[in-house]
């Protein structure tokens, strides 16, 4: 008795059930997910907040904290127009528990 051998390019009906219904999945999301934000324009009851994170840079090498020699010329016409800190304490040294703790408010 002679087994067909399965060809290398052939698919099973299960296989092309299983991509046709992922295909069918994207090409129905798509378009919603594409027009979703072309609605009308809501504005914001809350301010708009862009948090900036550095890590090892020295705040007495920075325009904006004095430093006379240009060494960050667009960071200080930010500034111009936003809320600059001039004491801020980190939690650990080291860069990841910083941020840990930065974004999850647990010092």
């Amino acid at each position: 008795m002679k087994h067909k051998q399965k060809s290398a390019n052939c698919l099973s009906r299960r296989e092309l059930l299983k991509y046709g219904l992922y295909g069918g999945l994207a090409a129905g999301l798509s378009p919603s997910l594409l027009l979703s934000g072309c609605g009308k324009r809501q504005h914001a009851k809350k301010p708009n907040i862009i948090l900036i994170t550095l890590d090892t840079t020295r705040a007495d090498r920075l325009g904006c904290y004095g430093y006379r020699r240009q060494t960050s010329p667009n960071l200080d016409k930010l500034v111009e127009e936003s809320v600059l800190y001039s004491r801020a304490i980190a939690p650990s040294s080291w860069t990841l528990p910083s941020h840990a703790s930065l974004f999850t408010g647990k010092f």
